[in-house]
């Protein structure tokens, strides 16, 4: 990885190409492409559901292009050709209840998929997306290939913390048993598995603030 996000000027974040030593100035949430050098970015700042912008970093002098996207560029698949956003609900107020949307950069298409925040896409060739949806913030996973979706668990705890691995290819989930001891649970899964597995237990028997 050559590049490294900071905070830049007020609703800004400064993006560094640390071979070139180039520096962009891009929008406030940005989402790095694992295949490519695109970044996409929204430049405004808030709840509200802003253009999605993106960038190819391949030249310096590039212009950035607007897409038929709308809200919070979130993470790109591993492939590079999908990207998820998140958007607050029409009927939603300010920093109230989002949806997740799956924007197709080969067909420049955008598309709803569900409700849901702290999302992420995973998997080889079949890609799979999982979110947290409501106050128990129950896992959900939304299957891209059948377009279904089914919840798998309800976590313990509020500190629930999705990961996807190095390689894409699974997605790792940390679940704390409550909110005020370092214990609970690590769990993973592949986009072949059919549900999540423990990977191991975390138990550091002390406490940490909330």
């Amino acid at each position: 990885m050559t590049y490294e996000f900071s905070s830049g000027t007020i609703g800004s974040t400064t993006l560094l190409d640390r071979k070139s030593n180039h520096i962009w100035e891009i929008g406030v949430a940005a989402a790095m492409s694992p295949a490519s050098p695109l970044v996409a970015y929204t430049k405004g700042d808030g709840p509200d559901n802003h253009a999605v912008w993106i960038l190819d970093l391949k030249g310096q002098a590039s212009e950035p292009s607007k897409l038929e996207a709308r809200g919070i560029p979130l993470q790109f698949s591993p492939d590079g050709r999908y990207l998820l956003t998140s958007r607050l609900k029409a009927t939603a107020a300010p920093y109230g209840e989002r949806e997740i949307w799956l924007y197709d950069l080969e067909t420049a298409k955008d598309k709803y998929l569900l409700d849901g925040y702290t999302t992420l896409i995973f998997g080889k060739s079949n890609y799979k997306v999982i979110a947290l949806q409501g106050e128990q913030q129950t896992l959900v996973l939304y299957d891209l290939q059948s377009m279904l979706q089914a919840p798998l668990f309800a976590v313990q705890g509020l500190r629930t913390v999705p990961r996807t691995t190095n390689d894409g290819q699974g997605v790792l989930l940390i679940e704390w048993s409550n909110s005020r001891m370092l214990a609970g649970k690590i769990w993973g899964m592949t986009s072949e598995d059919q549900g999540l597995r423990v990977i191991s237990s975390i138990d550091c028997g002390k406490s940490i603030n909330p």
